[in-house]
């Protein structure tokens, strides 16, 4: 899960990055918004994608036979039981993701008592809610609060009512709601909350470039935007008129569009995903086995007593010394690594840090081989797992013994 967790925000940094320092910059508002979005989706699945990629190792193929056979017969740890830091953590994620939950619901419910206890009215498609609280436009799903006395009265500007319809045409709450039920699941990461943030500001690039399309007049726009500016919105999750009023905003208003330059930006999303299809997804060996080297079934059995006597099934048997497979410094050392590696020893998992007791020559043999994703577990998420036997226990177990080979 860590693992996961690791490569799913590296991928989302460099989306957003690329996002920031790329596509923002051109007036492809519609573009951004969906490719914002993916961006979640697409960092979220690339980790789960399996590649695969080719191997020559024939001995790879024997050892991790040997592996699978030696693994039924071995004895796991005994997990350590009462409370430890794991559980300490679960604790601090319930309760943060629980107050923002509450947060999320509390907000709902207030702006939906604001509909149920006010007079509303149909409005072009959406419904306009009369408050009587003096307060900005802003709106949600399919609703525009707005003051009742300003309405009726005609004070508020066409433009207002414009910019706000956009959203709600749009369906730019379902964003809002989507990310903040991230932010929720996945507190901890900050990218969740810039993307988040990046989606609402492109959300007002939107609604400005409709009012600036229906009204022609860009200078009376962003002076009414800056009269406004010093409202707040006491619901932060509906969209509203001044949401992030930077200088970022107003001058996207009067940037020129490149078609050319749009075009080749777009394209350049592809060549980006399939690097990070490269860079973050798992990479699976595919074997590709010698032309003199058959795949076996090897299975270790007790050494065939030669006064005894034989049927002709036994006499078929063919049989190979045990593989002695030595370790070296440097792999010895490599093993210690517990996040890459699982270590068995003489049939008994133990931990990696056990190996400082011992030294490459204590071992008789070693086998190692890859555990396929869907075989790990929280106790055992290595990749590789390694068998390692003492000369000692070698010699008892394995001495006078055969191995035999079926085609």
């Amino acid at each position: 899960m860590i693992l996961y967790l690791i490569k799913y925000g590296l991928c989302l940094a460099i989306l957003l990055a690329f996002y920031h320092l790329v596509l923002e910059r051109e007036k492809m508002h519609r573009f951004n918004r969906f490719y914002l979005l993916l961006s979640l989706l697409v960092a979220a699945v690339i980790p789960f994608i399996s590649i695969e990629v080719s191997s020559d190792s024939s001995s790879e193929v024997l050892n991790q036979k040997i592996l699978d056979h030696t693994l039924v017969n071995t004895e796991p740890i005994a997990e350590k039981s009462g409370f430890n830091l794991y559980n300490l953590a679960y604790i601090i994620y319930f309760l943060i993701a629980s107050v923002l939950s509450f947060r999320f619901i509390r907000n709902i419910l207030k702006l939906i008592n604001k509909k149920t206890q006010n007079t509303f009215i149909n409005y072009k498609g959406a419904t306009l809610i009369l408050v009587e609280d003096k307060i900005l436009p802003h709106s949600f799903w399919n609703y525009i609060y707005i003051n009742k006395q300003q309405f009726e009265n005609k004070e508020i500007e066409e433009e207002l009512l414009t910019h706000e319809l956009t959203h709600v045409k749009q369906k730019h709450t379902f964003d809002v709601l989507f990310l903040e039920l991230l932010q929720i699941l996945f507190w901890f990461n900050p990218l969740i909350f810039w993307v988040k943030k990046a989606i609402q500001l492109n959300h007002e690039f939107l609604a400005d470039e409709s009012v600036i399309s229906s009204y022609k007049n860009i200078s009376k726009y962003q002076y009414l935007l800056l009269d406004k500016a010093t409202w707040n919105n006491a619901y932060y999750l509906a969209s509203n008129l001044n949401y992030s009023l930077t200088k970022k905003r107003l001058l996207k208003m009067k940037t020129q569009n490149s078609k050319t330059t749009e075009l080749l930006k777009k394209v350049a999303v592809l060549p980006l995903i399939t690097g990070l299809l490269f860079l973050f997804a798992n990479k699976i060996e595919a074997q590709k086995s010698k032309k003199n080297v058959k795949p076996v079934k090897i299975e270790v059995v007790k050494k065939p007593n030669k006064t005894a006597k034989t049927n002709t099934k036994e006499k078929e048997l063919k049989y190979l010394e045990p593989v002695i497979n030595k370790i070296g410094p440097k792999k010895f050392e490599e093993l210690k690594n517990s996040n890459r590696y699982a270590i068995c020893i003489d049939g008994k998992f133990v931990d990696n840090s056990t190996l400082n007791n011992y030294s490459p020559s204590d071992f008789a043999t070693f086998y190692e081989g890859r555990v396929p994703k869907s075989a790990r577990s929280m106790r055992f998420p290595q990749e590789i797992q390694c068998i390692l036997y003492t000369n000692s226990y070698y010699n008892k177990r394995f001495k006078g013994a055969k191995i035999e080979v079926t085609n």
